[in-house]
């Protein structure tokens, strides 16, 4: 019996990458995007986006993930961007006070207006 998990990525660029996450970044998840970071770094791309606008759920061990590899590509000049996080992805950024700490970044106006209702209504 095989196991499949419920995060997809694919990986794209070449001076600046991009990971696009689809799914859930959990306990069980979460070495998938670990050996793609450090792959990632360990070829000199110290500068990474990763893209959570399809990422459904998040846990405590995806957040660690995306902060120790924040602080890892930091130390190469580099950084994670968090792309477009979805609703429930915000929600969590929120609530854990790492929106303050980690480079979240959205595009078009159309999120940024969104973001902007929800952070007035308590949710972003």
């Amino acid at each position: 019996m095989t196991l499949s998990f419920p995060l997809s990525i694919s990986v794209s660029g070449e001076s600046v990458s991009r990971v696009e996450l689809k799914g859930e970044l959990d306990v069980y998840t979460a070495p998938k995007l670990i050996a793609v970071l450090s792959d990632l770094l360990e070829q000199g791309c110290g500068r990474i986006v990763i893209d959570l606008s399809r990422l459904q759920f998040i846990d405590s061990v995806g957040l660690g993930t995306l902060i120790k590899y924040d602080r890892e590509a930091a130390g190469t000049g580099g950084g994670l961007v968090l792309m477009d996080p979805s609703a429930q992805v915000r929600k969590v950024l929120r609530i854990t006070a790492l929106d303050q700490h980690l480079r979240i970044e959205f595009t078009g106006s159309v999120n940024r207006d969104r973001v902007c209702l929800m952070r007035e209504a308590g949710y972003a």
